[in-house]
């Protein structure tokens, strides 16, 4: 949110704070430990994981574009 308002201070939104919170929190979930080896994650739900979630990670506040096709009437 810091790096999103100094880059684009016009399009900064304090409600989008939760958001960021929470993206934060599942990257630390699924991120492996470095002694073990195993994300918190795993150990919660008794599984393993191929760091799927991880790889399709994209940074929080990155801009986005949604490319709409256009309707000709």
């Amino acid at each position: 949110m810091i790096h999103a308002a100094l880059h684009w201070p016009e399009v900064e939104d304090a409600s989008l704070w939760p958001l960021a919170v929470s993206h934060a929190m599942q990257l630390y979930n699924h991120t492996p430990n470095s002694s073990s080896g195993i994300a918190t994650i795993e150990v919660f739900t008794h599984t393993t994981s191929d760091c799927q979630f991880l790889r399709n990670c994209h940074p929080w506040g990155c801009p986005a574009y949604v490319l709409q096709p256009r309707f000709v009437v």
